[in-house]
Formats: structure tokens, C-alpha cells, sequence
């Protein structure tokens, strides 16, 4: 069980483990500036600086599991790595719009839909791959109901 002190300059009890007084006091003194060489954070606070990188920046494409960038989203499409933005976190696009821009070599504008001819949402070959607006997009959709 911990035994409890009062901290000299403040007089709130303190928990009594290598340090003498409370964790505010610790902060505004010359010795937990020395161990922190910046005197503004925590040691071991968990935040990173800039510039920093994380242990494991890196390795998932050294991974077994790597599956060169492509994954499937909710819907059943393949989406493709593209990136990364400034926070680290991936950037992924529609695997049916990067093949179809490449073949036209312009990018889609937002009311340009990408239709699988053949229905098959993980086939992206290019002769299966059409433009279409979103009209005709429905419309091709709804012939296939009925």
C-alpha cells in the first residue's frame, strides 16, 4: 500500500515513489527541466514532435499480410493505396476510376460514373470498364431488374 506525504511547497498529499513532492511543484522545477530538455511536456507523454516517426513507420509493406496495396471496401470494390497525407493516415481511391483515367489520360470529373459491363464490381479490366453520367448509369441499373 503507498504511504502518503505532503509535498513541501505546496502541502497536497502526494504519493511517495523516487519523487519528493506533488507532480505540479515536479513541473516548475529545475530537475524535471533537465530530464526533459524542453521543460514543456511530460517524459513519455506520448505525443510526437515534428518530424518524428513511429517504431513502425513503414513495415506493412515488409509484412506477409501485404497485399500490394489493394483491399475491398463495404461494397465489394477494390480500392488501391495511393498515398499518405500529412496526419499518416492512407489514401485509397477506386481501383475502376485510376484504370479508367489512365486509358482516357485525363482525370474523371465528379459526374462521371465508371459502369462494369459485365456487373462484376472486382473486374477492372479495361474493356470492361465504361463512362457514363449518372443517368445513364441508373438507367442501365434498372434495365437489369426488370
Amino acid at each position: 500500500m503507498p504511504s502518503y506525504k505532503l509535498c513541501p511547497e505546496c502541502h497536497s498529499a502526494t504519493i511517495d515513489n523516487r519523487r519528493q513532492s506533488c507532480w505540479d511543484c515536479f513541473i516548475k522545477s529545475d530537475r524535471f527541466k533537465k530530464q526533459c530538455h524542453l521543460g514543456a511536456t511530460k517524459p513519455n507523454s506520448g505525443r510526437f514532435k515534428k518530424g518524428m516517426k513511429p517504431w513502425n513507420y513503414g513495415l506493412q509493406m515488409k509484412s506477409p499480410q501485404w497485399k500490394g496495396g489493394e483491399t475491398r471496401n463495404s461494397n465489394g470494390r477494390i480500392m488501391i493505396l495511393m498515398g499518405y497525407n500529412n496526419n499518416g493516415r492512407s489514401i485509397y481511391r477506386l481501383k475502376s476510376r485510376v484504370v479508367m483515367e489512365k486509358i482516357i489520360d485525363r482525370p474523371l470529373k465528379k459526374n462521371e460514373y465508371v459502369h462494369h459491363i459485365d456487373g462484376n464490381k472486382s473486374n477492372d479490366k479495361p474493356n470492361n470498364l465504361q463512362i457514363c453520367t449518372p443517368y445513364e448509369h441508373n438507367h442501365i441499373h434498372r434495365a437489369w431488374e426488370r
